[in-house]
């Protein structure tokens, strides 16, 4: 009945059913720490790890993919070593996840450890992912000619596998070339077309990540939790009222903005275009407020 709950979003009904379970098990443990960890509610996600006696993979690995989805790299790592002195093994999700946690923290040296651990259990050669993960490590290392070996060396190549070297080329600096892969991509989605926009987003090119938004649109991707994230920026810094307001009620028609992200770029869009009424309503609405959501709505009102 939890994992229900879950499916339907209510994750509120969901933890009062967990909360009055006579014995909870692992299994609804990690459905309500991963629900937690995706609606950006960390805190409350970190107290269910901290009571739970029982212990999986697919707990340990929903605790460290769940801080590397709230960009918390460096709290994915202790969960990580509990769990080796626990003595659970990490499948593949898991050591993707590490693998992305240690190039969050920079912590490339253990991420390399990772990669040893992978070839040694034969998961290496077995998972697109792995690689997928390796061209990522590489780039965030500074080895592009690494990341672009591994992706020329990949007998099968996913979107993931695309979206990544098109990220090299983004990390470069050289966005022509990344939109160069982009349409020469087989399949594009909404994680490939989101990295080209926040891309442009953070190298200060934001009329440019709004075009690219609607391209995206006119190609009939949905937006995820991080496009709609970078391009409300765009939208703040280009103080872009009109467009802003279309990408809320896209993000709105969606189901996007009750996500912590959206909502304080919501606010940050709204107080830039001193539209403070909208961003207080959306503040108030929020369930929990983090520093940057304060600090946005502070910011709009000075």
């Amino acid at each position: 009945m939890v994992s229900e709950h879950v499916k339907t979003g209510d994750i509120a009904s969901a933890r009062r059913l967990f909360d009055g379970m006579p014995e909870q098990s692992v299994v609804s443990y990690t459905t309500m720490v991963d629900a937690l960890m995706k609606r950006g509610s960390v805190r409350d996600a970190v107290e269910l790890y901290e009571r739970c006696p029982l212990h999986s993979v697919a707990f340990f690995t929903a605790m460290i993919s769940g801080f590397v989805r709230n960009d918390l790299y460096k709290d994915a790592l202790p969960v990580f070593h509990k769990m080796l002195s626990c003595s659970v093994r990490p499948n593949v999700v898991t050591l993707i996840c590490v693998i992305k946690a240690c190039v969050g923290a920079g912590e490339f040296d253990l991420a390399m450890g990772v990669v040893g651990l992978a070839i040694k259990w034969n998961l290496f050669e077995k998972s697109i992912e792995v690689h997928n993960s390796l061209i990522t490590l590489y780039l965030r290392m500074g080895d592009a000619a690494a990341a672009h070996r591994v992706f020329d060396e990949m007998q099968v190549r996913d979107v993931v596998s695309w979206t990544a070297l098109l990220d090299v080329y983004a990390e470069l600096g050289d966005l022509e070339g990344a939109r160069r892969v982009l349409d020469a991509m087989p399949d594009r989605n909404e994680v490939s077309w989101g990295t080209l926009i926040a891309r442009h987003e953070q190298k200060g090119d934001a009329a440019e990540a709004v075009r690219l938004y609607s391209q995206m649109l006119a190609d009939s991707c949905r937006p995820n939790i991080s496009c709609f994230s970078s391009v409300l920026s765009a939208c703040a810094t280009l103080q872009d009222l009109r467009e802003g307001t279309k990408i809320h009620a896209n993000a709105l028609k969606m189901g996007s903005t009750s996500n912590l992200f959206v909502s304080r770029s919501l606010i940050d869009m709204y107080c830039k275009c001193k539209q403070c009424t909208d961003a207080q309503r959306i503040f108030d609405s929020l369930p929990q407020k983090n520093i940057v959501c304060w600090n946005s709505l502070i910011s709009g009102y000075n």
